[in-house]
């Protein structure tokens, strides 16, 4: 199981991207579709709502977050802390607090 936060979500288009909790820069956020937050309860999904999930490899090679649960605050420590978000151009910028 891996651990992550909801970096960028297109309500309109039915898709987010979560960031591997202790992921390196270089590391490529993860793919996550609607279905799967509907699945773990999640009607709205927001940004910085932290998962708990399994990485499952489509069709076409590319990886998907599979199997969400949601991760209270207190389920784990987390390289999270210390940080906040902040959109800019559309991207999400994480500055140390």
């Amino acid at each position: 199981m891996y651990f992550g936060k909801l970096i960028r979500y297109l309500e309109q288009r039915g898709f987010g991207f979560l960031a591997l909790d202790n992921a390196s820069d270089a590391d490529e956020p993860t793919f996550v579709h609607i279905s799967e937050f509907q699945r773990a309860g999640v009607d709205f999904p927001r940004v910085g709502d932290m998962f708990e999930f399994e990485i499952a490899e489509r069709a076409d090679g590319k990886l998907r977050a599979v199997n969400l649960r949601v991760v209270d605050d207190t389920d784990q420590d987390s390289e999270w802390e210390g940080r906040s978000d902040t959109w800019c151009s559309g991207e999400l910028a994480l500055e140390s607090a």
